[in-house]
């Protein structure tokens, strides 16, 4: 089976004995421009809690 990925973006999580480790992309696309190589992806919502996003520029205005 072969999937054709058109869109995404990558963010990861990782929890271990001594903290969390969050990575993503900092890429952002239009189409196949590459609008921006250095978007903030990682928001931190509180001391305790990250978000991540993902999807249109306007989605993820806060």
């Amino acid at each position: 089976v072969k999937i054709q990925f058109l869109k995404g973006t990558t963010t990861l999580a990782f929890k271990f004995r001594n903290g969390v480790i969050v990575a993503v992309d900092s890429r952002a696309t239009a189409g196949g421009f590459i609008a921006s190589g250095e978007v903030k992806k990682v928001i931190e919502i509180n001391p305790y809690l990250l978000g991540t996003m993902a999807g249109g520029a306007a989605d993820c205005a806060f």
